[in-house]
């Protein structure tokens, strides 16, 4: 039987797959808008436009549950990755409310004051999964260290300014780039506006998967403080990451084909592999080598009511809003 704290963090790692889904979309959307030129931009501007309107804001909801489980089940977790990633972090939020303002300004404003908003949309939208990459990157890289009471005693930048770090954020990045151009693609049937998306789309994904290589490559340079664990982790994640390139490759023909719905399908799937990568790569530690999940978990006094709220919300309310939600918008492209 699973401990309530695995469960808690299984949970996290969930949330955090459907934020990549969904909220990841958006920001590669959005990122991509820097790049539409020639007579019909604007229209194609107005394409993600449509497409982004109905969701964009409710896809944060999974990273709110993200950060209210971190807090409520882990809480000598929370304290110690809020106090020494304060920076990143503080650049992620930023990032998210800067481009909701542009993203509204450039939407609903004159046309000469989208013509400031949308390069900081287009921005922000790409600023933002970086450094939420890089905060990842800096939770695994071992380099966060706490002294007895919990409290971090690494220098600024330790963890989050490492190479591994940068290259889980460009990993990011290009990630939200790949799935935001693939989604594009379902979302009209007019192939000349699906033209630009679908270069995009191989552009990205190529680049996603050479990413990918650097970030294994970069994990063997940074990792050397993880012993004995780390032969056991860089198989993991070699074979997970050998996977998602095979998977890369699958995306690229369904490209070439136009079979986009298979590509959209094949890029959940990579998505899933990549956070279920993190995941296991991260278990059993939250930090490491300080804190593991079951000695930085709440009480069971705690865990037990948070965990019964959240999975009856979850199951009860957020799921089936959003499944309401994504038929009402979104079931066309579903059918595509």
């Amino acid at each position: 039987m699973l401990a309530l704290e695995n469960i808690a963090f299984g949970l996290i790692v969930f949330c955090l797959a459907v934020y990549a889904l969904t909220g990841g979309a958006d920001f590669g959307a959005g990122f991509l808008s820097l790049f539409l030129r020639g007579p019909r931009a604007k229209e194609e501007r107005q394409l993600i436009t449509r497409a982004m309107t109905p969701v964009w804001e409710a896809n944060h909801v999974w990273l709110i549950i993200v950060v209210v489980l971190l807090f409520a089940t882990f809480p000598k977790a929370f304290s110690a990755i809020s106090t020494a990633l304060f920076l990143p972090l503080l650049l992620v939020l930023l990032g998210i409310i800067l481009r909701g303002a542009a993203f509204v300004f450039s939407a609903y404003g004159s046309e000469s004051s989208s013509r400031w908003w949308n390069p900081i949309f287009g921005l922000a939208s790409g600023f933002t999964p970086f450094m939420l990459g890089v905060v990842i990157g800096a939770v695994g890289s071992g380099q966060i260290h706490l002294d007895p009471e919990g409290h971090p005693t690494s220098d600024l930048g330790a963890g989050w300014g490492r190479l591994f770090s940068i290259a889980v954020g460009l990993l990011t990045w290009a990630l939200t780039a790949s799935i935001g151009s693939i989604y594009l693609l379902l979302e009209t049937n007019d192939d000349s506006l699906r033209a630009p998306f679908r270069k995009m789309a191989f552009a990205t994904t190529i680049l996603f998967i050479a990413l990918l290589w650097l970030t294994l490559g970069t994990s063997v340079m940074d990792m050397s403080s993880y012993p004995p664990l780390p032969s056991l982790r860089l198989e993991s994640s070699g074979l997970t990451f050998l996977i998602m390139s095979t998977v890369g490759a699958a995306i690229l023909w369904s490209l070439r084909t136009g079979r986009y719905q298979r590509a959209r399908i094949l890029t959940v799937f990579q998505i899933l592999m990549l956070v279920w990568g993190w995941g296991s790569f991260q278990h059993p530690f939250l930090l490491y080598p300080n804190l593991s999940i079951a000695n930085a978990a709440a009480p069971m006094s705690v865990l037990k009511p948070i965990l019964t709220i959240v999975l009856v919300g979850t199951i009860f309310l957020v799921v089936p809003a959003f499944g309401f939600l994504y038929y009402i918008f979104k079931k066309d492209t579903f059918r595509s």
